[in-house]
């Protein structure tokens, strides 16, 4: 069946991978200097949410963090500069040569193993004259070395460059120091982060296979241990797991609108999706707070039926809920049945992580998706969903006599086109709540619809540390810029 995940795959990633248009502001390292003539406003609007305040007494960050461009740049430059951001997983390049490309913010990166079986990260350019070097989303590099298309410079799969064209006469040109740049890479069981705010030391590798980066980075993977722990203990992460296909969509909201309805704990369930409350036990909902990263966890009503086997982010689908589809979620959940009779039952529970800043996780059954959030402007996102399946339930459906109507093909095909259904409408109700926030006015003015909100005690408290998270985190970078200023430069 792998020829058939392989085409299915390909008809499902959009040629582009994580790429931002050239027209987009994203600004991921651009440098806090080019921020300063916006600092009394950023300092003035970061002052209307106090992460010290109780959530039973705290407002929520004012529509100007949502809203306004010099949040998105300073986000850019700070947040997911300095962060680990997880771009796909190992399991798209399994052997020597096998790569994958993209962009996140103006960086346009390459992932590859290299001829030892090494993975590894460089800026895809170029260093002759900025060309980007590789234009696919991904690949197979089946010679040691690869091309600029440009002037025909070439490099190893290490990075280093194995030949210049024509530069008879050059002088002060040492080829050990025009290799491609690499970047600092993290992996996280099967999942890779990169670090475009920091760079590789000459004495090291960038690759740091047990998610923790040597001496390099702000914040290391190594707080996420007990939740790759608890993965591996309930459901299975680390190993087992075959990529089945990706898909994007791009939604006119900022990227917090995602992640906050992702994190509100089963709030809208209710009250949006009545169909999919009654398909939850929501009295087994619960949530937990860890170090830059949350839990939530729900049991299937019993008994589980016509709950299609994945999740989706970032919110529900109440047409199909209605319809008796549903989706086993809390907070958006997935796991259960595909629907229509004889398909398979996948589960009576599920786990769905949020990794600051940007990274969503859901296990349950014999399925994992992972959410990619990526800001592309102030108000516009991009979530690029990865589907992986049970490498035992594909070969148990696989040596099934007769299977199924369909056997695995229709198993996956049906449950992926539920799923881009359930996205359609996710992003009406995500592009509606950005729709609110911009009534406000991106100057930080109190006259339009909605300037700042409430929080439910109960259900919203991991809203709430995400948003203590980005405040503290926005904070340090205002102060860097205030000390720059004072001593004539800022990073």
């Amino acid at each position: 069946m792998k020829p058939f995940f392989t085409a299915l795959s390909r008809r499902l990633v959009s040629s582009r991978c994580f790429r931002t248009p050239p027209s987009s502001p994203s600004s991921l390292g651009r440098p806090l200097s080019t921020l300063l003539k916006d600092l009394p406003f950023l300092k003035q609007e970061l002052a209307r949410f106090d992460p010290t305040v109780p959530i039973e007494s705290a407002s929520t960050p004012p529509a100007s963090w949502f809203t306004h461009p010099a949040f998105h740049a300073l986000e850019m430059a700070s947040v997911f500069a300095e962060n680990p951001l997880c771009v796909g997983s190992t399991l798209h390049i399994p052997r020597p040569g096998d790569y994958f490309c993209g962009q996140v913010g103006t960086h346009p990166f390459i992932v590859l193993r290299d001829t030892v079986g090494k993975i590894k990260a460089f800026y895809n350019v170029c260093r002759h004259k900025g060309m980007r070097l590789v234009a696919g989303d991904k690949g197979q590099i089946d010679k040691t070395t690869f091309a600029c298309p440009y002037h025909g410079w070439e490099y190893r799969l290490d990075g280093r460059l194995a030949k210049a064209t024509r530069i008879r006469g050059i002088q002060n040109f040492s080829p050990k120091d025009y290799g491609l740049i690499e970047i600092p890479l993290h992996t996280w069981g099967p999942l890779i982060f990169l670090q475009f705010g920091r760079r590789v030391g000459k004495s090291r590798s960038s690759s740091s296979e047990g998610g923790v980066m040597e001496g390099e980075g702000r914040y290391s993977l190594a707080h996420l241990t007990p939740l790759r722990e608890r993965l591996d203990a309930e459901f299975g992460f680390s190993t087992g797991l075959r990529h089945v296909a990706r898909r994007m969509y791009r939604l006119k909201c900022n990227h917090k609108v995602v992640s906050d309805n992702f994190l509100d704990n089963a709030y809208h369930v209710p009250y949006a999706h009545p169909a999919l409350g009654q398909a939850l036990d929501l009295a087994s909902y619960s949530a937990t707070l860890h170090d830059r990263y949350s839990i939530q966890s729900c049991k299937g009503a019993t008994p589980l039926s016509s709950l299609p086997p994945f999740h989706c982010s970032p919110v529900d689908n109440h047409e199909q809920a209605r319809e008796g589809g549903g989706r086993e979620a809390g907070g958006e959940a997935g796991g259960g049945r595909v629907g229509g009779s004889g398909q398979e039952r996948v589960g009576a529970a599920a786990l769905y992580a949020h990794v600051y800043p940007s990274l969503m996780l859901n296990r349950y059954g014999p399925w994992m998706d992972i959410n990619l959030l990526f800001p592309l402007s102030h108000n516009t996102s991009e979530v690029v969903f990865d589907y992986f399946l049970e490498e035992a339930f594909i070969a148990r459906l696989e040596g099934e006599e007769g299977g199924r109507e369909g056997g695995l093909e229709s198993f996956v095909r049906e449950s992926l086109e539920a799923s881009d259904e359930v996205q359609k409408e996710d992003i009406y109700l995500c592009e509606n709540v950005q729709i609110g926030l911009e009534s406000a006015g991106r100057e930080g003015g109190r006259e339009g619809g909605y300037d700042r909100g409430r929080y439910a005690p109960k259900v919203e408290y991991l809203d709430h540390a995400f948003h203590q998270w980005l405040a503290r985190d926005l904070g340090e970078a205002v102060k860097k810029m205030e000390k720059g200023e004072k001593e004539g430069g800022v990073g």
